[in-house]
């Protein structure tokens, strides 16, 4: 190819890429195409370690022996059994970013010693920046896994059960407080919490979040947020199944993102940005596909938004699916007034990355900084 071929310039290709990273079929093909075009494919290929619904793959694994340049690739795996440690163990990971840990009683077998050290190794590696915890019971279950967890976890996603008060005394002598930026919450009902501090989470700090997301929860204990908490979070993401009653905000003086989900009807979503204390600093409300309020009752919450006083002109991010029969056309005339004003945000999401992946965990620098 000439040196003046477009494709010959690397971000541009990489963002050509990207738009075709979702199909392996695509991917596979693009990597045939050109020596220049190699490693990018090779990045999205390898990116994420597969597994099954129980096991990670041992041909991905046999594929980073044989071919140890790949292993730069890879930055995130799901360990969902103790023997996942065997395959684990053989690769001297390098770039490795994000690691979920699935306890469940299905999948559940005894950890040996050897393999307990081995995931602790691996919660020690350097690039460590997000944490993925899911277990059916105690939190305090991964107590054990956490004496050597790497200082640079940043993000934690987290789902559990039961939540009940464990003497920390001998695990705080040998682990500090790891500083949080972004924490999610996984629940079906958090109203039996007594906490929602520090002691709660240890060893993870929640004193300077910058973004929490609560999700699949009936009842939420704003009361239990610690104020400093609340002051320092400037993203918030709420989805709750089925609800029509507005949430209260005033302990959040600090927003510049809402994101709301599952809330059914326009005067909800009102009422749940005018609990906002002044000055208003929020700059973008995104509301996802489940809010059908957008549908059947645009009009009121367009009026109400094209008015709402903040800092700064509030910017409507409207999501919708692939599949959602109305058009995009469709979507922004519901919304003339925000239109008009060029407020207006139609997002097609995709079911594969959620919001909260592609706005806090995805970028290496955006909302939430590094």
């Amino acid at each position: 190819m000439e040196r003046d071929n477009p494709l010959e310039i690397q971000e541009l290709l990489d963002q050509c890429i990207d738009l075709v990273s979702t199909s392996r079929q695509d991917l596979m093909a693009c990597s045939l195409v050109a020596r220049s075009w190699v490693n990018t494919t090779q990045s999205h290929l390898f990116r994420v370690a597969p597994s099954t619904p129980h096991f990670l793959s041992w041909r991905f694994f046999d594929t980073l022996v044989k071919f140890p340049h790949l292993i730069r690739h890879v930055h995130a795996l799901t360990i969902r059994r103790p023997s996942d440690m065997d395959l684990i163990n053989r690769i001297p990971f390098t770039h490795l970013e994000s690691v979920g840990l699935v306890l469940t009683y299905e999948t559940l077998e005894p950890w040996e010693d050897e393999q307990r050290f081995q995931l602790q190794q691996t919660l020690s590696l350097p690039h460590l920046r997000i944490l993925s915890l899911f277990h059916r019971d105690r939190f305090s279950s991964f107590h054990r896994f956490f004496l050597h967890l790497s200082p640079t976890v940043q993000h934690l996603v987290l789902a559990c059960s039961t939540w009940t008060a464990e003497n920390l005394s001998a695990l705080r002598e040998r682990l500090p407080h790891v500083p949080l930026k972004s924490l999610r919450l996984l629940f079906w009902d958090m109203g039996d919490l007594e906490s929602f501090d520090d002691q709660l989470f240890y060893p993870f700090s929640m004193l300077r979040l910058e973004a929490l997301s609560i999700v699949e929860s009936y009842r939420i204990p704003w009361n239990l947020i610690p104020k400093q908490t609340t002051e320092s979070i400037r993203v918030l993401e709420i989805s709750i199944n089925v609800r029509n009653s507005p949430l209260d905000l005033s302990s959040f003086p600090n927003l510049s993102v809402i994101r709301l989900d599952g809330i059914k009807k326009a005067p909800a979503v009102c009422h749940t940005l005018s609990s906002l204390p002044f000055p208003r600093t929020i700059q973008t409300l995104v509301l996802g596909a489940q809010c059908t309020c957008i549908r059947t009752t645009c009009a009121a919450l367009n009026q109400f938004l094209s008015t709402f006083e903040c800092s700064t002109p509030l910017i409507l991010e409207m999501e919708k699916f692939p599949h959602q029969s109305h058009s995009l056309e469709e979507d922004r005339k519901m919304f003339p007034i925000m239109m008009l004003e060029d407020r207006l945000r139609v997002v097609i999401r995709s079911a594969d990355c959620s919001w909260w992946d592609e706005t806090v965990l995805k970028p290496p620098r955006g909302i939430i900084g590094e």
